[in-house]
């Protein structure tokens, strides 16, 4: 019975998370998120506090932080701009929460990015595409990248694979939520996701999410996947700045094109980067 119980919690959890991450820039309130969990909200704040190790306003307030670092690092929004989408109505309590966080304002993390990206030359190269929406099912975990990626991607394929969801068309993509300069490491969310070509009728063992449409420029990177990270940052500090796009407010997404890479050398390895811009 207890284990029922945790495994119901976790769903409803999950799904609350969910909808935080998608409207973290709304109004959100205990009542509103409880309902979602169907609990009331005493039991839920509890519940949620239990599950994720932090209370709802302190889960929401990092995450509009965290997202408030990454815009003040590689957008061109202004710091009242980024102060108001973090949910803060004046400055001041913005750049005293950033501080309280971050450890400084949010005007000098701004600037020591902008010394950083001031002595880096070389520039990747991108490809622009336009996607269509794409229905996945996904595993999340915490913690480094790499040993969180490999956790949630042993749990995820032999789930999918019972459930019939694994065949030689069935695409891998990798959603790297957080940025580890950012966010301490045992938040840090990675999610394995397979597409699915339908939602309808799957097992309440799965998670089930949608990676939005729209423009991507698109990196490849051919290797280990340890060495994704250093690709990455070199998007955000070069190519970034200099390509004169936007970021979407959307979380960037790997394809990993060996769906099973036990069997291939490193060095054969595939992985386009997908980063949502306007």
């Amino acid at each position: 019975m207890r284990e029922v119980t945790v495994k119901g919690h976790q769903q409803r959890l999950g799904k609350v998370v969910a909808y935080i991450e998608k409207h973290i820039n709304e109004s959100l309130t205990l009542e509103q998120l409880s309902d979602i969990a169907c609990l009331s909200p005493y039991h839920f704040h509890r519940v949620f506090r239990a599950g994720m190790g932090e209370s709802v306003h302190e889960h929401i307030k990092r995450l509009r932080l965290e997202e408030a670092a990454f815009k003040l690092k590689y957008s061109d929004n202004s710091i009242d701009q980024i102060s108001y989408y973090a949910g803060y109505e004046r400055n001041t309590s913005f750049t005293k929460a950033f501080k309280q966080h971050f450890g400084q304002s949010p005007r000098n993390y701004r600037l020591a990015q902008q010394e950083y990206e001031e002595s880096i030359s070389e520039i990747p190269v991108a490809r622009m595409i336009t996607i269509d929406e794409i229905d996945v099912v996904y595993v999340r975990e915490k913690g480094n990248y790499y040993y969180a990626a490999r956790k949630a991607w042993q749990t995820l394929i032999p789930t999918a694979c019972r459930n019939g969801l694994v065949d030689d068309s069935t695409r891998a993509y990798g959603i790297t939520h957080d940025s580890p300069e950012i966010t301490a490491e045992p938040q840090i969310r990675y999610d394995a996701r397979i597409g699915v070509s339908e939602k309808k009728g799957l097992s309440d063992e799965f998670r089930v999410q949608t990676i939005q449409g729209g423009n991507y420029a698109v990196f490849r990177h051919r290797g280990a996947y340890e060495n994704l990270e250093p690709v990455y940052n070199l998007v955000y500090e070069q190519w970034l700045p200099a390509s004169g796009n936007q970021l979407r407010n959307l979380p960037s997404f790997c394809h990993y094109h060996h769906l099973d890479a036990s069997n291939v050398p490193e060095e054969y390895l595939v992985t386009d980067i997908y980063i949502p811009v306007k």
